[in-house]
């Protein structure tokens, strides 16, 4: 079982290349999560081991950035789904 990255979330995981949980993941701007989403799908398929380990680690900094800069922008959740409706 393999939780959320972000601090306050304890949600798990859901999906083979899953690196956020969908509440979090669906806060990110698009370009972001596309380019996340890339680079997890490259780290996933690499048949080489060295590559697949950078790219995982490159991935890791990637999501830690991704995360501060959603807890910087301080948008709730729930406010993010409410203006959708």
């Amino acid at each position: 079982m393999t939780l959320c990255p972000h601090p306050d979330c304890h949600e798990e995981l859901r999906g083979r290349n899953a690196f956020l949980c969908p509440n979090h993941f669906f806060i990110l701007p698009s370009r972001e999560a596309q380019t996340l989403i890339r680079l997890k799908v490259a780290a996933t398929r690499s048949p080489h081991g060295d590559i697949r380990e950078h790219l995982e680690s490159q991935l890791v900094g990637y999501i830690q950035i991704a995360i501060r800069r959603a807890i910087a922008a301080k948008t709730p959740i729930n406010q993010q789904e409410n203006s959708c409706v």
